[in-house]
């Protein structure tokens, strides 16, 4: 069999991370399965969310603030017509703020929380997006 080592790609530093993992030579490279999948193909509505679920949304920032309580972060919140979520941001950048200015459609993918004051996402994965902008057809 041919040794992971020789494989054009996997370098050096990686065989460790693939050892722990269980995966010594290349057909156990083929057989490995994620523990888990991000479903990007599917935008749920807010009305829909149900607390500790992973889901994408989609909508427009129609509020956005640097809260201090009970610690600094940065909150959006986002409408997609059937309802509100807010985007919570314990760690963040100017460059954030300038992304999630009011107005922005953004696509959001996190786990639904119960916050402060409704729904919420921490630390969502986000991307400007326009009305036209197509979902992912295949699991991530």
């Amino acid at each position: 069999m041919t040794k992971l080592a020789d494989i054009k790609g996997i370098t050096k530093p990686v065989l460790p991370g693939l050892r722990k993992l269980g995966i010594h030579d290349v057909q156990g490279l083929l057989l490995h399965m994620p523990l888990r999948y991000v479903d990007e193909t599917h935008i749920s509505e807010v009305r829909e969310l149900r607390i500790g679920e992973q889901a994408q949304v989609e909508g427009e920032i129609i509020h956005l603030e640097v809260s201090y309580k009970p610690r600094k972060s940065l909150i959006a919140r986002l409408s997609d017509g059937t309802g509100d979520i807010f985007l919570r941001f314990l760690n963040f950048y100017p460059s954030q703020i300038a992304a999630l200015k009011e107005g922005t459609r953004i696509r959001a993918l996190g786990e639904v929380r119960h916050g402060y004051f409704g729904y919420e996402m921490v630390h969502p994965q986000t991307r400007a997006v326009r009305e036209t902008t197509a979902v992912k057809q295949t699991l991530t």
